[in-house]
């Protein structure tokens, strides 16, 4: 089986030569690399002679991380797989071979992921998931208080499961954490990670491609989307934990709280909505959830004074509005 390995880059030079790096010492060799970048960086591009495996380096189309994908897609040729992985990630010498694997067992299998490990600092640097360690680790009144509550009705109590989207439309968040790779095989699961992301190719095509409601912003949920269209063509999303990556997300810049909160609750509601809605409680929990997202992003912007986190309450006035197909 031969795999497209689709890299959206905004040339940031050594997290990215990192990554090719990485996929040059990969045991499966039947690859090649797409990289889409909104230009082209003479710097990169003389590096890319140095790589044993075929490089296209391109300029993007129209603008945003959705329309890069498709533009990825129209190029993959006869790619049996698609893979997307992020410009700062670095894999495993058998990530590939793994992923390949799990495709070649099953014909049933549309989807393939991996854990997505992130170092202490990364993980310190991503709202959310500083945000849940917090809860577990403060010991003070308020946050033990309002913990018990958030983690109940937002993550069922189980923030850590792996490839799990829970009725209040949050994604569980084990496979960023090495437990994940300690499991005795691959399980089936619900969603594909954004940065190790791989589904058949004819699949991906016969689903018209990435859906471009989710290209502003950064992209969000535009994987996740696809995971579940996936599954409800009936096919299996399978987590091998041997399918590793490790996403160096503390390398790059603009980490921490994102600033487009507009689009980044747009894209959240517009995929519960599609996706996710499943009775009278579940949809209450995802209410809580949005009001929660809500006031994170006001707090947020008392303390930075960042004017883009006001973005959140017209984005969710907007989601809720917009048309769903």
């Amino acid at each position: 089986m031969q795999a497209i390995i689709f890299i959206p880059t905004l040339n940031r030079f050594t997290p990215l030569i990192n990554c090719l790096d990485s996929l040059d010492k990969q045991s499966y060799r039947d690859f090649w690399v797409l990289m889409i970048a909104p230009a082209i960086d003479q710097k990169i591009s003389n590096r890319l002679k140095n790589y044993t495996f075929h490089i296209r380096y391109i300029k993007q189309g129209k603008t945003g991380l959705v329309e890069a994908a498709n533009q990825a897609l129209t190029l993959a040729g006869d790619s049996d797989i698609f893979i997307r992985i992020d410009d700062d990630v670095v894999v495993d010498k058998d990530w590939l071979t793994n992923m390949v694997k799990s495709f070649d067992k099953n014909q049933k299998v549309g989807g393939v992921t991996g854990p997505t490990l992130m170092t202490k600092k990364g993980i310190e640097s991503r709202d959310v998931l500083s945000f849940i360690k917090r809860f577990y680790e403060d010991k003070s009144f308020l946050w033990q208080i309002v913990g018990k509550i958030y983690l109940k009705l937002i993550y069922n109590n189980n923030p850590y499961a792996i490839g799990r989207f829970f009725p209040s439309g949050a994604f569980s968040l084990g496979s960023n954490y090495a437990k994940s790779t300690k499991l005795p095989k691959p399980v089936e699961v619900d969603n594909l990670e954004a940065c190790n992301f791989s589904c058949r190719t004819k699949l991906l095509r016969q689903l018209g491609g990435f859906d471009p409601i989710f290209n502003r912003g950064l992209g969000e949920y535009h994987e996740a989307d696809i995971a579940c269209k996936l599954r409800r063509l009936g096919y299996k999303l399978i987590f091998n934990p041997k399918a590793l990556v490790w996403h160096k997300v503390e390398t790059t810049k603009n980490n921490g709280s994102r600033p487009d909160a507009f689009y980044r609750i747009f894209n959240f509601i517009v995929f519960y909505r599609r996706h996710l809605k499943k009775g009278r409680g579940a949809y209450l929990q995802f209410i809580l959830n949005v009001i929660m997202q809500n006031c994170y992003y006001a707090y947020t912007f008392l303390k930075t004074g960042k004017l883009s986190l006001l973005g959140a309450l017209p984005g969710t006035v907007y989601g809720f509005l917009a048309k769903i197909t």
